[in-house]
């Protein structure tokens, strides 16, 4: 057997040389690797800039991972640019012997953590013993190496619940949680005392909209209520509404009036500003740039305060004007708990139907009042607060869902009793055509209509896993659907009882129960939603609940409307004749070429 120290002697002698006469017997591996030439040798490949990844694995391949970590140096090898392909491929040879060095190594510890984002792989095959000495040696660090939540995000569920139940410190207990899922945390918050203080370092609004139910004894904190305020109203009313969808808490309400209150009394009529805007020196700026008021006093103001110090007219009609802004965005939380642009948004649709419609549906009073409020931009302070004092207690929450109510049922009415109804006309039935294609056929020759339809690329099936389905309005003024290939179905049976939302052009619709689209929900005559200036409309319908629904698959949770026609445009094509004898339904023809100047 050949000797590595004569071996070493010839300057031209390679890894891969040497690695050879190992495998081949004439070299003893472990007298390879403790040889201080041979470690050098090594480390000056590691450096160069073309070491390859496969002269790494072969060394892995020699003398396995667990001698490489044993008889390397770690300082060199990580002072090297090939670092990570080194450390890659003890991963690849040897996982459990990387973890167990690492578990009690501090250098390894140090450099995994480090560079977990390329040893993620070694979580995968670990039991839940190798990832406890990891984690109890992680715990004992006063200082942790970076990448703590990377790490903790990689081990599995059942190792996370594991850790929860030994005496670990808040820290790492912490760094565990915040990777674990809705289920967990859940339960983290229900049951464990430590919940009622490190929910405060658990991201709180995250949790909210990720649906945490909070306890009491978390929601009455103080510390809660200021982490909901945000950067100002608007988000403050958000995040408050996310909170009610799983968390109503009557202390949080009580504690919502009373910072209402507060701000509204703060406004003075006299100076027509906050009173927390009454500033006549330097002093009194250094005294507003401490407070910690985050609505009131933002950054803004707090800036144009200092921009304007010296122009005292300048700066009070700034102040008034954000004051009257301010003042607005609260006052209309207050009337209708919701952000000042929902309010707006819902009552300019409102008065925009009203102005479209013949019938008095709501009373002169009512109208001028939305009115006033919709125009809040342009009061003054003082006006926004007379309003406030003249609507406090007259519930306009409740009577802006009934007013709105009262108006889309005579929408979507609307939007029901105008379509096309196929076998009530006579008029544009065609028996030579019904003859030709062996099928009940109608034709449109260029009268008007309104038809609401739906277009699948692979036709009809009644049973489905979404709670809605979107569907559009066409006219003989507007032509436009999403989609013009496969199968174009009518519908002449629209409950509209079952409309959800309208929107005059594509609103990008997802299949979730709590919020069908951000669009605004729009109350529309069925001519302006024909005649706006996007291509087609979108009209969600909420699809009945089947009956024989087995509960074990969602596929056929819900039963989508049975088409009552289908459309053809210009021509009729063998495969919408075989779609019509499929559903027993007719087809109706509608002839382009007429409506070409529409």
């Amino acid at each position: 057997m050949e000797k590595i120290e004569e071996l070493l002697e010839d300057e031209n002698i390679t890894l891969e040389d040497i690695y050879n006469k190992i495998k081949s017997n004439k070299l003893n591996a472990s007298a390879v690797i403790s040889n201080s030439k041979f470690k050098e040798k090594l480390y000056n490949t590691l450096n160069e800039d073309g070491c390859s990844y496969s002269s790494v694995r072969d060394t892995m391949d020699v003398f396995g991972a667990k001698s490489c970590m044993d008889n390397l140096d770690l300082d060199k090898i990580m002072s090297s640019p090939n670092s990570y392909r080194f450390f890659v491929a003890i991963n690849e040879n040897d996982k459990d012997a990387l973890i167990d060095k690492v578990s009690k190594d501090d250098k390894y510890f140090k450099y995994y953590f480090n560079n977990i984002d390329n040893l993620y792989s070694t979580l995968d095959t670990c039991d839940y013993l190798q990832i406890k000495d990891i984690v109890s040696k992680l715990d004992k660090m006063e200082e942790k190496p970076a990448n703590v939540n990377y790490f903790f995000s990689g081990i599995s569920d059942e190792a996370k619940k594991g850790l929860m139940k030994d005496n670990l410190s808040n820290d790492t207990t912490l760094n565990i949680i915040k990777t674990l899922g809705k289920k967990e945390k859940q339960n983290f918050i229900n049951n464990d005392p430590r919940a009622l203080f490190m929910y405060k370092d658990m991201n709180v609004l995250a949790m909210i909209k990720d649906g945490i139910q909070f306890p009491n004894d978390i929601l009455k904190q103080d510390y809660f209520f200021e982490t909901l305020k945000g950067k100002d109203f608007v988000e403050f009313r958000k995040n408050i509404n996310e909170l009610y969808k799983n968390s109503y808490s009557y202390d949080i309400q009580n504690k919502i009036e009373k910072y209402r209150e507060s701000i509204i009394r703060d406004y003075n009529p006299d100076t027509q500003m906050f009173n927390s805007y009454n500033i006549s020196s330097e002093d009194d700026l250094e005294r507003i740039d401490n407070s910690k008021d985050t609505h009131i006093l933002d950054s803004e103001v707090k800036y144009r305060m200092h921009v304007n110090i010296e122009d005292k007219d300048k700066l009070k009609k700034s102040l008034q004007e954000e004051s009257a802004n301010k003042l607005s965005a609260v006052v209309l939380d207050a009337l209708f708990e919701d952000t000042k642009n929902n309010v707006g948004i819902n009552i300019n649709e409102m008065l925009r139907y009203t102005s479209k419609t013949d019938g008095k549906l709501l009373d002169n009073d009512s109208l001028e009042m939305y009115k006033k409020i919709s125009d809040i931009d342009n009061l003054s302070g003082n006006e926004i607060l007379e309003m406030y004092n003249e609507c406090k207690d007259k519930n306009l929450m409740g009577k802006l869902y009934e007013d709105m109510n009262t108006l889309k049922k005579d929408s979507y009415k609307k939007i029901s009793e105008c379509v096309f109804k196929v076998k009530d006309d006579v008029k544009e039935f065609s028996p030579v055509e019904t003859e030709k294609n062996d099928v009940e056929t109608y034709k449109f020759k260029g009268d008007p209509f309104y038809m609401v339809v739906r277009s699948l690329e692979n036709g009809y099936r009644e049973g489905t896993n979404n709670a809605h389905s979107s569907y559009s309005l066409i006219s003989d003024e507007n032509l436009n659907v999403f989609n013009d290939t496969g199968f174009l179905y009518g519908y002449d049976n629209i409950d509209p009882n079952s409309i959800e939302n309208v929107f005059e052009s594509d609103s990008y619709t997802v299949n979730s129960n709590e919020e069908i689209t951000n669009r605004p929900n729009r109350i529309m005559t069925p001519e302006e939603i024909v005649k706006s200036d996007s291509s087609y409309s979108e009209i969600n319908i909420k699809n009945k609940i089947n009956e024989n629904y087995d509960g074990k698959t969602d596929l056929n949770k819900y039963k989508e409307m049975k088409p009552s026609y289908i459309v053809a445009m210009q021509e009729i094509t063998e495969e919408q004749i075989e779609e019509s004898k499929r559903l027993n339904i007719p087809i109706v023809v509608i002839d382009r070429e007429r409506y070409k100047d529409r």
